[in-house]
């Protein structure tokens, strides 16, 4: 008898605490760009505020559930395939987008010409460098909004993304 409620008392504390939490996937789903709130996190000029309120921006992002990844910014449309780190952090990787993949292989070509003069090889060298910095993109949830920050030379820029209703 007692040897039976040790083992009962064994399985349900393995079965408490070896349960896998569940989270929530706040990352599912289509979203859009929050031009306002992208316009006041950048602190941006209220000549650019009205100018852009003007233009008709279309930028959506979607995450599928099988890890496919879609991002539309005008007519321009890019695929990749994104992953979960955190809770509230998914990473997006688009190096396996066609128009990356032939750019690379441009950039790529263009350095094997033994004609270059030094300068316009560390060019196209930076050129490479960036699109591969490119093809990487961090996105973080806080507040409802999915946040991608751009880093570039002279400044961060936020963008902040809300779901599509």
């Amino acid at each position: 008898m007692l040897r039976y409620l040790i083992i009962l008392t064994y399985l349900i504390q393995s079965l408490i605490f070896s349960a896998n939490k569940i989270s929530k996937n706040y990352f599912y789903g289509r979203w859009e760009l929050d031009i306002e709130k992208s316009l006041i996190s950048n602190r941006a000029s209220k000549s650019l505020k009205t100018d852009l309120k003007k233009k008709l921006i279309d930028h959506k992002i979607s995450f599928s559930r099988s890890g496919k990844y879609k991002e539309r910014f005008g007519n321009v449309i890019t695929k990749g395939t994104w992953s979960r780190y955190k809770e509230d952090l998914a990473i997006v990787r688009i190096e396996s987008d066609e128009k990356i993949s032939q750019r690379r292989a441009r950039l790529k070509l263009k350095l094997l010409n033994p004609k270059l003069t030094r300068y316009q090889k560390t060019r196209l060298e930076q050129k490479l460098y960036f699109l591969d910095r490119a093809s990487v993109k961090s996105y973080d949830y806080k507040n409802g909004y999915l946040i991608l920050s751009l880093k570039r030379q002279d400044k961060n820029i936020k963008l902040f993304f809300r779901k599509e209703i």
